[in-house]
């Protein structure tokens, strides 16, 4: 549902330097626990994984979201 809601509200929030407390009320607003919500989000081990994936992407020059490689070509 998150995940949802973060692309169906992308215009909102793309713009701002740090959208966190949008964020924060989006997990909210979806009832989920904002406390773990919160650590995830400013914690290493999401942002490994994030940084790990955008690391990725660049270098199959990947440009945007949705991006489909198949049998290897963009």
């Amino acid at each position: 549902e998150m995940h949802d809601k973060l692309f169906e509200t992308q215009n909102i929030w793309k713009s701002i330097s740090d959208p966190t407390s949008i964020f924060t009320n989006y997990a909210q607003e979806l009832g989920l626990d904002t406390a773990k919500f919160t650590t995830d989000l400013k914690g290493s081990d999401v942002n490994d994984i994030i940084r790990a994936d955008r690391e990725e992407a660049k270098g199959l020059d990947l440009t945007g979201t949705s991006s489909f490689l198949i049998n290897g070509q963009k």
